[in-house]
Protein backbone atom coordinates (compact mmCIF):
# COMPACT_ATOMS: atom_id res chain seq x y z
CA UNK A 1 0.00 0.00 0.00
CA UNK A 2 2.79 2.40 0.98
CA UNK A 3 4.93 1.62 -2.48
CA UNK A 4 1.05 2.37 -4.22
CA UNK A 5 0.99 5.73 -2.70
CA UNK A 6 4.29 6.27 -3.01
CA UNK A 7 4.04 5.93 -7.10
CA UNK A 8 0.76 8.60 -6.80
CA UNK A 9 2.89 11.01 -5.32
CA UNK A 10 5.95 10.69 -7.43
CA UNK A 11 3.08 10.93 -10.21
CA UNK A 12 1.77 13.66 -8.87
CA UNK A 13 5.31 15.67 -8.40
CA UNK A 14 6.51 14.99 -12.32
CA UNK A 15 3.00 16.17 -13.74
CA UNK A 16 3.35 19.05 -11.82
CA UNK A 17 6.70 20.03 -13.00
CA UNK A 18 5.70 19.29 -16.55
CA UNK A 19 2.89 21.69 -16.08
CA UNK A 20 4.56 24.21 -14.36
CA UNK A 21 8.32 24.12 -15.69
CA UNK A 22 9.34 27.20 -13.55
CA UNK A 23 9.49 24.51 -10.83
CA UNK A 24 12.93 24.06 -9.57
CA UNK A 25 14.21 20.77 -11.19
CA UNK A 26 16.98 18.27 -9.47
CA UNK A 27 18.28 15.91 -12.43
CA UNK A 28 19.49 16.94 -15.65
CA UNK A 29 16.50 14.84 -17.29
CA UNK A 30 14.08 17.09 -15.56
CA UNK A 31 15.77 20.78 -16.37
CA UNK A 32 16.18 19.28 -19.69
CA UNK A 33 12.41 18.60 -19.80
CA UNK A 34 11.83 21.82 -18.62
CA UNK A 35 13.61 23.56 -21.12
CA UNK A 36 11.90 21.97 -23.91
CA UNK A 37 8.91 23.37 -22.62
CA UNK A 38 9.59 27.13 -22.01
CA UNK A 39 11.27 26.85 -25.19
CA UNK A 40 7.64 25.94 -26.92
CA UNK A 41 6.36 28.69 -25.43
CA UNK A 42 8.72 30.98 -26.68
CA UNK A 43 10.10 31.79 -23.07
CA UNK A 44 13.18 31.38 -24.16
CA UNK A 45 15.21 33.93 -21.21
CA UNK A 46 13.87 30.91 -18.74
CA UNK A 47 14.50 27.98 -21.40
CA UNK A 48 18.06 28.65 -21.23
CA UNK A 49 18.67 28.84 -17.63
CA UNK A 50 16.76 24.91 -17.17
CA UNK A 51 19.04 23.95 -20.21
CA UNK A 52 22.12 25.43 -18.66
CA UNK A 53 21.33 23.37 -14.98
CA UNK A 54 21.12 20.25 -17.36
CA UNK A 55 24.21 21.29 -18.79
CA UNK A 56 25.93 21.98 -15.87
CA UNK A 57 24.94 17.90 -14.74
CA UNK A 58 26.48 16.68 -18.57
CA UNK A 59 23.63 16.54 -20.30
CA UNK A 60 25.51 17.55 -23.73
CA UNK A 61 22.12 18.11 -25.80
CA UNK A 62 21.57 20.34 -23.64
CA UNK A 63 24.85 22.42 -24.03
CA UNK A 64 24.32 22.54 -27.48
CA UNK A 65 20.41 24.01 -27.00
CA UNK A 66 21.75 26.53 -24.89
CA UNK A 67 24.58 27.55 -26.70
CA UNK A 68 22.21 28.04 -29.95
CA UNK A 69 20.31 30.59 -28.06
CA UNK A 70 22.78 32.51 -27.01
CA UNK A 71 24.28 32.47 -30.58
CA UNK A 72 21.29 32.51 -32.65
CA UNK A 73 19.42 35.50 -30.50
CA UNK A 74 15.82 34.38 -31.08
CA UNK A 75 14.12 37.35 -30.67
CA UNK A 76 10.68 36.90 -32.25
CA UNK A 77 9.45 36.61 -28.45
CA UNK A 78 8.61 39.02 -25.81
CA UNK A 79 10.69 37.42 -23.96
CA UNK A 80 14.30 37.97 -25.66
CA UNK A 81 17.60 36.42 -25.27
CA UNK A 82 21.17 38.49 -26.40
CA UNK A 83 23.16 37.15 -28.65
CA UNK A 84 26.14 36.41 -26.46
CA UNK A 85 28.61 34.05 -28.62
CA UNK A 86 30.77 34.08 -26.11
CA UNK A 87 28.35 32.72 -23.67
CA UNK A 88 27.60 30.17 -26.88
CA UNK A 89 31.19 29.37 -27.13
CA UNK A 90 31.45 28.21 -23.42
CA UNK A 91 28.41 25.91 -23.69
CA UNK A 92 29.81 24.03 -26.96
CA UNK A 93 33.13 24.05 -25.64
CA UNK A 94 31.75 21.84 -22.79
CA UNK A 95 29.42 19.65 -25.04
CA UNK A 96 32.45 18.69 -27.16
CA UNK A 97 34.30 17.93 -24.32
CA UNK A 98 31.54 15.53 -23.28
CA UNK A 99 32.60 13.84 -26.52
CA UNK A 100 29.15 15.36 -28.46
CA UNK A 101 30.11 15.38 -32.19
CA UNK A 102 27.65 18.46 -32.61
CA UNK A 103 29.07 20.13 -29.94
CA UNK A 104 32.18 20.16 -31.61
CA UNK A 105 30.80 21.34 -34.86
CA UNK A 106 28.88 23.91 -33.33
CA UNK A 107 32.15 25.15 -31.83
CA UNK A 108 34.36 24.87 -35.29
CA UNK A 109 31.57 27.02 -36.74
CA UNK A 110 32.43 29.66 -34.10
CA UNK A 111 35.99 29.32 -34.63
CA UNK A 112 35.24 29.60 -38.40
CA UNK A 113 33.33 33.20 -37.89
CA UNK A 114 37.10 34.22 -35.98
CA UNK A 115 38.35 33.25 -38.69
CA UNK A 116 40.55 30.75 -36.55
CA UNK A 117 40.60 28.23 -39.06
CA UNK A 118 43.37 25.78 -37.54
CA UNK A 119 41.17 25.20 -34.06
CA UNK A 120 38.00 24.95 -36.87
CA UNK A 121 40.02 22.18 -38.89
CA UNK A 122 41.10 20.05 -35.49
CA UNK A 123 37.71 19.94 -34.38
CA UNK A 124 36.67 18.67 -37.84
CA UNK A 125 38.86 15.85 -37.61
CA UNK A 126 37.75 15.86 -33.51
CA UNK A 127 33.75 15.36 -34.39
CA UNK A 128 34.47 13.00 -36.91
CA UNK A 129 36.37 10.65 -35.37
CA UNK A 130 33.56 10.85 -32.71
CA UNK A 131 32.00 8.12 -35.68
CA UNK A 132 28.96 8.86 -36.68
CA UNK A 133 28.86 8.36 -40.36
CA UNK A 134 27.07 11.53 -40.97
CA UNK A 135 29.21 13.88 -39.33
CA UNK A 136 31.75 13.10 -41.21
CA UNK A 137 29.36 13.37 -44.48
CA UNK A 138 28.40 16.86 -43.55
CA UNK A 139 32.04 17.85 -43.44
CA UNK A 140 32.76 16.52 -47.02
CA UNK A 141 30.42 18.43 -48.11
CA UNK A 142 32.25 21.69 -45.58
CA UNK A 143 35.22 21.15 -47.48
CA UNK A 144 33.84 20.46 -51.09
CA UNK A 145 32.13 23.58 -51.51
CA UNK A 146 34.10 25.95 -49.34
CA UNK A 147 32.41 26.67 -46.36
CA UNK A 148 32.57 27.33 -43.46
CA UNK A 149 36.45 26.31 -44.26
CA UNK A 150 38.75 26.69 -47.48
CA UNK A 151 37.85 24.00 -49.80
CA UNK A 152 39.68 20.98 -49.95
CA UNK A 153 39.09 17.66 -52.49
CA UNK A 154 41.64 15.98 -51.11
CA UNK A 155 39.89 16.40 -47.18
CA UNK A 156 36.14 16.18 -48.78
CA UNK A 157 37.32 12.83 -50.16
CA UNK A 158 39.14 11.71 -46.55
CA UNK A 159 36.21 12.29 -44.63
CA UNK A 160 33.53 10.49 -47.42
CA UNK A 161 36.08 7.55 -46.49
CA UNK A 162 35.76 7.70 -42.67
CA UNK A 163 31.74 8.20 -43.30
CA UNK A 164 32.10 5.12 -45.68
CA UNK A 165 34.14 3.10 -43.67
CA UNK A 166 31.82 3.44 -40.28
CA UNK A 167 28.99 2.08 -42.45
CA UNK A 168 27.25 5.09 -43.70
CA UNK A 169 25.21 4.88 -47.02
CA UNK A 170 25.82 8.38 -48.05
CA UNK A 171 29.14 8.38 -48.08
CA UNK A 172 30.16 5.24 -50.06
CA UNK A 173 27.75 6.96 -52.40
CA UNK A 174 29.17 10.39 -52.71
CA UNK A 175 32.77 8.67 -53.52
CA UNK A 176 31.13 5.66 -56.09
CA UNK A 177 29.75 8.89 -57.67
CA UNK A 178 33.05 10.66 -57.63
CA UNK A 179 35.01 7.71 -59.39
CA UNK A 180 32.35 6.75 -61.09
CA UNK A 181 32.25 10.34 -63.03
CA UNK A 182 35.81 10.71 -62.91
CA UNK A 183 35.08 14.64 -61.07
CA UNK A 184 37.88 16.05 -59.91
CA UNK A 185 39.34 12.77 -59.33
CA UNK A 186 41.07 9.97 -61.58
CA UNK A 187 37.93 7.87 -63.22
CA UNK A 188 38.16 4.39 -61.31
CA UNK A 189 35.21 2.51 -62.71
CA UNK A 190 36.06 -0.59 -60.73
CA UNK A 191 36.43 1.52 -57.38
CA UNK A 192 33.22 2.99 -58.07
CA UNK A 193 31.23 -0.05 -58.49
CA UNK A 194 32.65 -1.75 -54.91
CA UNK A 195 31.84 1.99 -53.38
CA UNK A 196 28.09 1.95 -54.83
CA UNK A 197 27.79 -1.62 -54.37
CA UNK A 198 28.30 -1.27 -50.69
CA UNK A 199 25.99 1.93 -50.28
CA UNK A 200 23.46 0.17 -51.98
CA UNK A 201 23.87 -2.53 -49.76
CA UNK A 202 23.41 0.15 -46.35
CA UNK A 203 20.30 1.34 -48.23
CA UNK A 204 21.39 4.27 -50.41
CA UNK A 205 18.97 4.74 -52.71
CA UNK A 206 20.82 7.24 -55.34
CA UNK A 207 23.57 4.42 -55.40
CA UNK A 208 21.53 1.75 -56.13
CA UNK A 209 20.26 3.63 -58.94
CA UNK A 210 23.03 4.48 -60.24
CA UNK A 211 24.59 0.67 -60.16
CA UNK A 212 20.93 -0.47 -61.96
CA UNK A 213 22.11 1.96 -64.88
CA UNK A 214 25.89 0.55 -65.24
CA UNK A 215 23.92 -3.16 -65.51
CA UNK A 216 21.35 -1.56 -67.95
CA UNK A 217 24.17 -0.27 -70.39
CA UNK A 218 27.23 -1.97 -69.54
CA UNK A 219 29.12 0.58 -68.07
CA UNK A 220 32.23 -0.58 -65.99
CA UNK A 221 30.06 -3.94 -65.80
CA UNK A 222 28.92 -6.34 -68.04
CA UNK A 223 25.39 -5.65 -69.01
CA UNK A 224 22.76 -7.82 -66.84
CA UNK A 225 18.95 -7.11 -67.18
CA UNK A 226 18.05 -8.87 -64.18
CA UNK A 227 20.16 -7.24 -61.72
CA UNK A 228 19.38 -3.75 -63.40
CA UNK A 229 15.43 -4.52 -62.65
CA UNK A 230 16.13 -5.75 -59.31
CA UNK A 231 18.26 -2.62 -58.51
CA UNK A 232 15.94 -0.04 -59.96
CA UNK A 233 13.18 -1.84 -57.75
CA UNK A 234 15.31 -1.56 -54.83
CA UNK A 235 16.04 2.02 -55.56
CA UNK A 236 12.21 2.86 -55.64
CA UNK A 237 11.18 1.52 -52.83
CA UNK A 238 14.17 3.03 -50.94
CA UNK A 239 12.93 6.79 -52.21
CA UNK A 240 14.66 7.28 -55.46
CA UNK A 241 11.98 9.14 -57.59
CA UNK A 242 13.99 9.18 -60.95
CA UNK A 243 14.48 5.18 -60.21
CA UNK A 244 10.80 4.64 -60.28
CA UNK A 245 10.33 6.67 -63.28
CA UNK A 246 12.88 4.81 -65.80
CA UNK A 247 11.12 1.58 -64.25
CA UNK A 248 7.98 2.96 -65.59
CA UNK A 249 9.34 4.21 -68.74
CA UNK A 250 10.56 0.80 -69.55
CA UNK A 251 7.77 -1.19 -68.63
CA UNK A 252 5.62 1.10 -70.63
CA UNK A 253 8.01 1.36 -74.03
CA UNK A 254 9.17 -2.53 -73.53
CA UNK A 255 12.82 -1.37 -73.63
CA UNK A 256 14.94 -3.61 -71.58
CA UNK A 257 12.71 -5.00 -69.49
CA UNK A 258 9.42 -7.09 -70.41
CA UNK A 259 6.19 -5.03 -71.04
CA UNK A 260 4.05 -4.35 -68.14
CA UNK A 261 1.45 -1.67 -68.27
CA UNK A 262 0.39 -2.50 -64.62
CA UNK A 263 3.86 -2.53 -63.11
CA UNK A 264 4.28 0.90 -65.27
CA UNK A 265 1.81 2.92 -64.10
CA UNK A 266 2.02 1.39 -60.37
CA UNK A 267 5.87 2.88 -61.05
CA UNK A 268 4.81 6.18 -62.36
CA UNK A 269 1.96 6.27 -59.63
CA UNK A 270 5.30 5.69 -56.66
CA UNK A 271 7.24 8.23 -58.33
CA UNK A 272 4.35 10.80 -58.21
CA UNK A 273 4.34 9.92 -54.56
CA UNK A 274 7.59 11.03 -54.14
CA UNK A 275 6.66 14.07 -55.97
CA UNK A 276 8.81 14.00 -59.21
CA UNK A 277 6.73 16.44 -61.17
CA UNK A 278 7.16 14.82 -64.52
CA UNK A 279 5.91 11.30 -63.54
CA UNK A 280 2.80 13.21 -62.71
CA UNK A 281 2.08 14.95 -65.31
CA UNK A 282 2.51 12.24 -67.66
CA UNK A 283 0.39 9.75 -65.65
CA UNK A 284 -2.20 12.74 -64.94
CA UNK A 285 -2.33 13.03 -68.52
CA UNK A 286 -2.77 9.59 -69.81
CA UNK A 287 -5.62 9.52 -67.44
CA UNK A 288 -7.17 12.97 -68.71
CA UNK A 289 -6.94 11.97 -72.56
CA UNK A 290 -7.20 8.07 -72.16
CA UNK A 291 -4.41 6.25 -74.72
CA UNK A 292 -3.49 2.24 -75.23
CA UNK A 293 -2.36 1.83 -72.20
CA UNK A 294 -4.92 3.60 -69.60
CA UNK A 295 -8.67 4.48 -70.01
CA UNK A 296 -10.06 8.11 -69.77
CA UNK A 297 -10.23 9.05 -65.99
CA UNK A 298 -10.91 12.74 -64.92
CA UNK A 299 -10.87 11.67 -61.74
CA UNK A 300 -7.61 10.21 -61.59
CA UNK A 301 -6.53 13.02 -63.91
CA UNK A 302 -7.37 15.28 -61.63
CA UNK A 303 -5.86 14.55 -58.64
CA UNK A 304 -2.53 13.58 -60.73
CA UNK A 305 -2.55 16.91 -62.40
CA UNK A 306 -3.66 19.23 -59.31
CA UNK A 307 -0.77 17.51 -57.07
CA UNK A 308 1.77 18.53 -60.27
CA UNK A 309 0.01 21.89 -60.49
CA UNK A 310 0.47 22.84 -56.90
CA UNK A 311 3.29 21.19 -56.08
CA UNK A 312 5.66 23.96 -55.58
CA UNK A 313 2.65 25.68 -52.91
CA UNK A 314 3.09 22.51 -51.12
CA UNK A 315 6.95 22.12 -50.27
CA UNK A 316 10.05 20.09 -52.12
CA UNK A 317 9.27 18.66 -55.00
CA UNK A 318 11.84 16.51 -57.11
CA UNK A 319 13.13 18.93 -60.28
CA UNK A 320 14.77 18.44 -63.41
CA UNK A 321 15.33 20.57 -66.33
CA UNK A 322 11.95 20.34 -67.62
CA UNK A 323 10.05 20.44 -63.78
CA UNK A 324 8.24 23.98 -64.64
CA UNK A 325 7.25 23.09 -68.09
CA UNK A 326 5.96 20.03 -66.56
CA UNK A 327 3.98 22.08 -63.88
CA UNK A 328 3.30 24.94 -66.36
CA UNK A 329 0.82 22.41 -68.68
CA UNK A 330 -0.33 20.35 -65.98
CA UNK A 331 -2.07 23.50 -64.52
CA UNK A 332 -3.58 24.22 -68.27
CA UNK A 333 -4.86 21.36 -68.48
CA UNK A 334 -6.34 21.19 -64.37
Amino acid sequence: MRIFLLSICLSIIFTACALNPSLPCNDKESCKNSGETLYEQRDFIKAAEFYAKACDMNDAISCNKVGKLYYHHYHRSTQNIEKNPDKAMEFYTKSCDLDNAEGCLLLETLYADKKDMTKAEKLFDQACDMGDPEVCTDLYFSYLGGAPIKQDLKKAIKFATKACDLGGATGCGLLGELYFEGKDVKKDTKKAIDLLSKSCDLGGETACGLIAQAYLKGEGVETNLHKAENLYIKACKLGNAFACANLAEYYLNGQYFQPNIRKAVEFYAKSCDLRYVHSCYILGEAYFKGNDWVEEDHFKAEKLLSKACFIEKNGYFVFDPQGQEDIQKSCNIF
